[in-house]
């Protein structure tokens, strides 16, 4: 019978067996991972960065409308994105140090999800893409609203006219004439972000400012505080509020 069998069996010494202390043979990389070891719990997966996507486009919704992100949708987005970012930052300490044990098995990537779209978002929203966005898809409607708007009034006064119901894929409230100056009021509705902006935002809509300037705010917003801002040519976006 050959050397090393028994009972007909080939019979092969332990290789790579338990090493006391847990050396490391010689050859081994320093940075092997263990891939037999547990995923570290608690790394961001699906459901964070759903969550983080969700909240992400209620805001941008918001921010396509002309009185933009409310307080109070601004106020519950941020303590979302704080949350996410201390969780973020938890998580990925734990992830440094299970690696630097060779216990992690996650790759890095998923770190890397959050923070680029988060730079992204916040782009987004600097640039004002979501409102340039969608007025870019109604301005040809609101174009033939100044077209067929009445006769301007005596100076000084204000003339209400009826509008189409909607413009492009905003819904439209009504609007009315000062001077040469047309203002269109857009509803919004929950999507847009109404509720959460409730008890702060009267009315936003868009302009047709001839000369850049708003008139006396007492004629079209009933006094309350007035924000405007350029979109395109002889267009604004404006926002009265408490």
């Amino acid at each position: 019978m050959a050397s090393g069998t028994a009972y007909g069996h080939v019979v092969r010494p332990e290789v790579g067996g338990p090493r006391e202390g847990g050396d490391r043979t010689p050859g081994e990389p320093l940075e092997r991972l263990d891939r037999s070891a547990p995923r570290v719990p608690g790394s961001p997966g699906w459901l964070f960065h759903l969550v983080l996507a969700l909240v992400g486009a209620l805001c941008l919704s918001a921010a396509s409308i002309p009185g933009g992100v409310g307080a109070l949708l601004f106020m519950f987005s941020g303590a979302v994105f704080v949350a996410a970012a201390l969780a973020w930052g938890a998580w990925l300490l734990r992830w440094a140090v299970a690696r630097a044990r060779h216990e992690a098995t996650q790759p890095v990537r998923w770190f890397l999800v959050a923070p680029v779209c988060g730079a992204m978002f916040v782009g987004t929203l600097v640039l004002d893409l979501p409102l340039r966005a969608r007025w870019s898809l109604a301005q040809p409607s609101f174009d033939r609203i100044v077209e067929t708007a009445p006769p301007a009034p005596e100076p000084g006064q204000a003339l209400q006219f009826e509008v189409p119901d909607v413009a492009g894929t905003y819904r439209l409230e009504g609007a009315q004439r000062v001077g040469d100056d047309v203002f269109v009021s857009v509803r919004s509705d929950l999507v847009d972000g109404a509720v959460l902006n409730a008890g702060f935002l009267s009315a936003s809509g868009f302009a047709y400012l001839p000369t850049g300037q708003l008139p006396s705010p007492e004629l079209f917003a009933g006094g309350f505080e007035v924000h405007h801002r350029h979109v395109r040519g002889r267009w604004y976006a404006w926002s009265s509020h408490w």
